[in-house]
């Protein structure tokens, strides 16, 4: 039972990782394609905050995961 929660506790640290790598790739992009980036600068911070967050969310996920695998 405790390897099964363990690997589930570490796959969604890992995909709250990938969603976040891609709301920071989308916020980057949106960034470098803005013409005028006075009303397009709420919405990348937002979406680099988000993308911080959730990988930051992911990682320690991942480090519980991998941590709680070892007992």
């Amino acid at each position: 039972m405790l390897a099964s929660l363990t690997r589930r506790i570490t796959e969604a640290g890992f995909l709250l990782g990938a969603i976040g790598g891609l709301a920071l790739a989308w916020g980057a992009w949106s960034f470098l394609r803005a013409r005028d980036p006075a009303p397009d600068r709420i919405r990348e911070r937002r979406a680099t905050l988000a993308g911080g967050v959730l990988m930051a969310v992911g990682f320690l996920l991942a480090l519980a995961g991998m941590l709680t695998a070892g007992r």
